[in-house]
């Protein structure tokens, strides 16, 4: 406060750095350093998913990315880094899961410990599923990338072999059969009476005339003419009727075809080319 010409005080206010031993303000300037933002990885607190569509760490507005959680920020090039290759990682997982599964399914018989590990496997691999599909939805370009190379890399590692699944949503990769335990485990399958009648129409009502499979791995229609068209293209082989529900497929022999029942290596072959396994059944009557 200082005294005006005319008597009255009038008030200043400054912003002082520091004060001196009288109160005195030592300096009125404040030395600001403006940020530098051209340096930065990316721009924002944190999104969850990109509104405008696929975009690339190498956009110039590139805005930060929250992971799924909001502590999960992809703020630097080192967090994005390692999220690429946790994705990479899991989705290798996901695949590996399923050959896991499967395995488990032929190695054991039904039994209270194998069902809980059954149902433990199919219960991560469906988490993981969704854990990478919500990762596809959020429109970064570069996840996005690792999510596809993962899966396809895991599928060549692990489950070229199998016969395809249903579908390719990793999200229910774990609901396609697996035909865990109504096979038996030695190389034959028994069919008895009420599944003989069940499957058995009158062009395949004599047993010395036809040769029974059991098919693993179809899914839908199309695999049932896929499996049928191989059979018949087979020589000595009259007709063919494949259930989807059972897994079996009934092949009714011409005259030609007498050697294939006690030799069904050709059948067996067929399916095999199709991509399905395939064994041959008994009757126990």
């Amino acid at each position: 406060m200082c005294p005006s010409e005319d008597g009255m005080t009038a008030c200043t206010v400054q912003c002082c750095m520091s004060v001196g031993p009288n109160g005195e303000c030592m300096s009125h300037h404040v030395n600001t350093t403006k940020q530098d933002d051209s340096d930065k990885f990316c721009t924002g607190i944190g999104i969850d998913m990109y509104m405008s569509g696929f975009t690339s760490v190498t956009a110039s507005d590139f805005e930060c990315l929250n992971l799924l959680f909001a502590s999960w920020t992809l703020t630097t090039p080192l967090r994005f880094g390692v999220a690429c290759v946790g994705v990479f990682l899991l989705a290798i997982l996901t695949e590996l899961l399923t050959k896991w599964r499967r395995d488990l399914s032929k190695r054991f018989s039904r039994s209270s410990k194998r069902d809980f590990a059954m149902i433990s496997l199919y219960g991560l691999q469906v988490g993981l599923g969704y854990f990478l599909m919500l990762v596809s939805m959020t429109y970064q370009v570069e996840l996005f990338i690792m999510v596809c190379v993962g899966l396809v890399t895991g599928h060549a590692c692990f489950n070229l072999a199998a016969p395809p699944p249903m579908g390719t949503d990793p999200c229910c990769v774990g609901r396609e059969s697996l035909n865990d335990g109504d096979v038996a485990s030695d190389k034959y399958m028994s069919i008895n009476g009420n599944d003989k009648d069940a499957l058995t129409n009158p062009l395949m009502a004599d047993l010395s005339q036809k040769v029974v499979l059991q098919i693993d791995g179809m899914t839908c229609n199309s695999c049932t003419t896929t499996v049928t068209a191989a059979l018949r293209r087979v020589p000595g082989v009259a007709d063919v009727r494949v259930t989807l529900a059972t897994g079996v497929a009934e092949v009714a022999l011409s005259s030609s075809g007498d050697g294939l029942r006690t030799r069904p290596a050709p059948l067996v072959n067929a399916v095999t080319e199709v991509g399905f396994d395939a064994t041959q059944a008994y009757d126990t009557v």
